[in-house]
């Protein structure tokens, strides 16, 4: 087996890249003309260099350009991308964040408060938290405003050394007392977008149980697992899907019915295993991973899924959670939630490419896995035609 790849299969693949580049802006630009225009012209008027359009003909039906030319086409385009493309988006998915998170502490201004004045984005509206709240819902994509939450409700702003959300109070009383005041500050929020985002009762559930587990194993923040613990009670609880179905529109104007003292007190007790099942709530996932935390707190919320889910319970139904959960800094360095990149200078390098254009069957010798079939990089020779050939794929 080969360790590297010759030049001719570095020309090859930097080519074909090129040309399906080229080719992909002037067919997009294609559809707002209604006369047919050339690849040049259409190049010129998105602002692509005139050479690399040259370049691409020369590849597509003459002769292959050489590597250095190649190497210039290739970083230009990358620095093209991102001025056009990756910056524009990252710098429109900054906006939506911070508008995002101004709603969201307007809303906690507001609720504190009770002024019902705008603020924070130069709003000269007058705004109440429900407003607030359902603006929220309308103008954030749900992908997004689902790690919003996340950081808004239960692990905090990154600024935030203590590392607490909005669902763990500074002053409140660690008591019942406490916990009735900050539930009946966001609970119009959360039922809210409940009702938008049918995904989001499941999705805070997991964020506060791997808040949980991860503050268990850290600094042990007391207060934090208290009011988590709490939550995440209060949201398996029948008294969450009651107000679920209140907060419905009723379409005969019925007014609901008061409830007695004894509904009243089970509605602390947990909701049926159904209910919670058809909210995608993990239930046996959830249990695995308390029980195998091993914590006081984690231990506790591991009894109470046992004890809903009953005859249910499947031990190791979930996936086993072996590594340790990568931070928001972490899982960004990797790799943005969206696949955007901030700036051309941390993509892949030229060099890197060319390196993983090697043979990947180094070392099968050994039997230690499956050959792969030879790459279209791989052919001997290079064919040119009047209309164009698909680099690596020779006439023969």
């Amino acid at each position: 087996a080969r360790a590297a790849v010759s030049t001719m299969q570095t020309r090859l693949s930097y080519s074909t890249a090129i040309i399906r580049s080229v080719n992909g802006l002037a067919d997009e630009a294609q559809r707002f003309n209604y006369e047919f225009k050339s690849v040049a012209s259409l190049c010129s008027v998105i602002g692509l260099p005139g050479w690399i359009v040259d370049l691409r003909h020369d590849a597509s039906h003459t002769v292959l350009p050489s590597l250095p030319c190649l190497r210039m086409a290739a970083k230009t385009m990358l620095g093209y991308l991102g001025d056009k493309y990756w910056n524009v988006m990252t710098a429109m998915r900054v906006a939506k964040k911070d508008r995002a998170m101004a709603l969201l502490n307007n809303y906690r201004t507001s609720i504190k408060t009770g002024d019902n004045l705008g603020g924070g984005m130069g709003e000269s509206t007058l705004l109440t938290p429900v407003e607030y709240a359902q603006e929220f819902v309308e103008t954030v994509p749900i992908d997004m405003g689902l790690q919003i939450l996340a950081e808004f409700f239960v692990l905090g702003a990154r600024d935030n050394p203590s590392g607490r959300g909005a669902l763990v109070p500074q002053m409140l009383p660690m008591s019942q007392e406490g916990f009735s005041k900050i539930k009946n500050q966001y609970h119009p929020l959360m039922l809210i977008i409940q009702t938008c985002w049918k995904g989001f009762t499941s999705f805070l559930i997991v964020e506060m149980i791997d808040s949980i587990i991860d503050t268990e194993a850290s600094k042990n923040d007391e207060r934090k697992l208290y009011f988590l613990e709490r939550w995440t009670k209060y949201l398996l609880s029948k008294e969450w899907y009651s107000s679920l179905d209140k907060g419905k529109t009723n379409v005969n104007g019925k007014k609901s019915r008061k409830c007695s003292q004894p509904e009243a007190l089970s509605m602390f007790s947990p909701a049926q295993l159904p209910i919670l099942v058809s909210m995608n709530i993990p239930m046996n996932a959830l249990c695995d991973r308390c029980a195998a935390s091993g914590g006081t707190v984690s231990s506790k919320m591991s009894a109470v899924f046992e004890m809903i889910l009953g005859k249910k319970r499947v031990e190791e139904y979930g996936l086993c959670m072996t590594e340790k959960k990568k931070t928001i800094e972490e899982a960004e360095e990797e790799c943005d939630a969206f696949g955007l990149v901030t700036t051309p200078s941390i993509l892949i390098s030229l060099k890197d490419m060319e390196e993983s254009l090697k043979d990947d069957n180094v070392g099968m010798e050994n039997n230690s896995g499956p050959k792969r079939k030879r790459g279209w990089v791989e052919c001997e020779s290079w064919d040119a035609c009047a209309i164009g050939t698909l680099p690596g794929y020779s006439l023969k």
